[in-house]
């Protein structure tokens, strides 16, 4: 054999102990296939996560034209000698939320024919205002944030101001995503709940007043939160007031000074956290929840003995109390 067949059966003889089922061989090709599979599980991980941002993107795009439909349907049976004309479409650069913060302009406003500045639906005493829509919660920060004279000119058109004002709130809120996530809010929570539902609740309140810089108290019974958020308190119809619970329904308070912002720190229960209101029971002495019961008006005895309610019997009575707090 020659020396050239030499090096060429020892070439070959090379080329097959590389694919040989050594213990060396097995842990590179081990090593290379782990690597490939973790690669394509992050791939195909990529992929579900674009496909879902879309469908997310396109739903919300059909909740948008749903409701420029509903807007139509309202502008015809207000003015039906009117003809309807569609509306003009609205760029949403719905960019998925890992994205560049966006800076995207309002919805433009619905031409629909303005209300009288005396409706008769507008019934203001001295003291508070209750307003007659639906959504009371949304229509009391709407009057804290523009004025009662702003609301007067939408009574007619209420249904459209409305909407309109909820869907370009979530469209600022998508360049707030630190802000939401330090207020302990889910973005998709409150997009939901302003696009889809007929009635916000205090986690709307409280986005709303993250997201226009606005200052409210507010009351529901013995109760109280704050959502501050103007750094310069100033009149009732520029970014900050009172809105007060009672009977199913929410209220402006007009009458509110000094002396009774701090009647109401004094003899109210504060609330921090509106989504939990009380920490473990751990958590409190029982001259603690004695005095959350005082502020409450919860007996601290009991009537058949006249002994001091056990700590355990003093939690579970100040939480029954505060159960419906985020009930609009």
């Amino acid at each position: 054999m020659s020396i050239q067949d030499d090096l060429t059966s020892e070439q070959i003889f090379n080329k097959l102990e590389e694919y040989m089922f050594t213990r060396g061989n097995m842990a590179k090709y081990n090593k290379v296939f782990s690597t490939m599979i973790v690669e394509k599980i992050k791939e195909e991980k990529r992929i579900k996560e674009e496909e879902a941002q879309d469908l997310k993107q396109e739903q919300f795009r059909q909740q948008l034209l749903h409701l420029q439909q509903q807007l139509l349907q309202h502008q015809s049976s207000q003015n039906p000698t009117v003809v309807a004309t569609p509306l003009p479409s609205v760029p949403l650069p719905l960019a998925p939320l890992h994205s560049a913060p966006l800076h995207s302009a309002p919805l433009p406003s619905v031409p629909l024919p303005s209300a009288p500045l005396h409706s008769p639906h507008v019934k203001k005493s001295d003291t508070q205002f209750t307003p007659f829509q639906k959504d009371t919660l949304f229509w009391c920060f709407y009057i804290i944030l523009n004025g009662f004279e702003e609301y007067e000119l939408h009574n007619s058109d209420h249904f459209a101001t409305e909407k309109t004002f909820k869907i370009a709130t979530v469209e600022k809120m998508r360049s707030m995503k630190d802000k939401f996530k330090e207020a302990k809010l889910k973005i998709n929570e409150i997009e939901d709940e302003l696009a889809n539902k007929q009635v916000i609740t205090l986690k709307g309140l409280h986005a709303l007043c993250l997201v226009h810089e606005v200052s409210i108290t507010y009351i529901y019974g013995r109760k109280y939160c704050e959502f501050l958020y103007k750094s310069t308190p100033d009149s009732i119809n520029n970014g900050t007031g009172v809105i007060v619970y009672g009977k199913k329904t929410n209220s402006v308070k007009y009458d509110v000074n000094e002396d009774y912002m701090a009647m109401l720190s004094t003899t109210f229960w504060k609330i921090d956290n509106v989504q939990k209101p009380l920490a473990s029971p751990g958590s409190y002495s029982v001259k603690e929840l004695q005095d959350i019961c005082t502020r409450l008006e919860i007996p601290i005895t009991n009537s058949e003995t006249g002994k001091n309610k056990l700590k355990t019997v003093l939690y579970e009575d100040i939480l029954g109390d505060t159960n419906q707090l985020l009930m609009p």
